[in-house]
C-alpha cells in the first residue's frame, strides 16, 4: 500500500520515477539530523569534519586507486592468503581493503592540501575582487 502512494505522488516530471522514495527518505534523513542533537554529534566531531573536508578530494581518487592498484593487490593477496574458504576469501579482502583504503585517504589528503584548498581560495579571490568592481546593493 505505501509503495502506490509514493507512486501517486511522484511527479510526473521526475526523471526517474523509483528513485523518488530514495529522495524522500534522504530528505527525512536530514530534517531527523538537523533536529537531533545526540545524532548531530557523531558529524561534528573532528574525524567527520575532517574527513568532509576530503571527501570531495576522496572521491576523486579512490577510482583511480581502486582500478589502477585495488584489482592487481588483490590477485597478490589472495595467492597468499587463498580464497578457497570464505575465512580466506575475506581475510584478502580486508588486507587489500585496508590497502586500498589507507592510500586514498593519504592521497586524497595531498589532493586536497594542494589541489582543492588552493582552488577554493583562488575562487573566492577572484569572487570578491568581481564584486567589489560592482554594487550590488542596487
Amino acid at each position: 500500500p505505501g509503495y502506490v502512494w509514493l507512486a501517486r505522488i511522484t511527479p510526473k516530471t521526475y526523471p526517474e520515477p523509483h528513485r523518488f522514495p530514495q529522495t524522500l527518505g534522504a530528505v527525512l534523513i536530514v530534517a531527523s539530523i538537523n533536529n537531533s542533537k545526540t545524532i548531530q554529534k557523531i558529524f561534528v566531531n573532528p574525524l567527520s569534519q575532517y574527513l568532509g573536508q576530503i571527501s570531495y578530494a576522496f572521491y576523486i581518487v579512490h577510482g583511480p586507486i581502486l582500478h589502477g592498484l585495488g584489482y592487481t593487490l588483490m590477485h597478490n593477496i589472495w595467492q597468499i592468503t587463498g580464497r578457497e574458504t570464505a575465512f580466506q576469501f575475506l581475510f584478502g579482502a580486508a588486507i587489500g581493503w585496508s590497502i586500498c583504503l589507507s592510500i586514498a585517504l593519504w592521497l586524497a589528503d595531498i589532493f586536497w592540501r594542494a589541489v582543492d584548498v588552493p582552488s577554493v581560495r583562488f575562487a573566492r579571490q577572484l569572487e570578491n575582487e568581481l564584486l567589489a568592481k560592482f554594487d550590488v546593493s542596487r
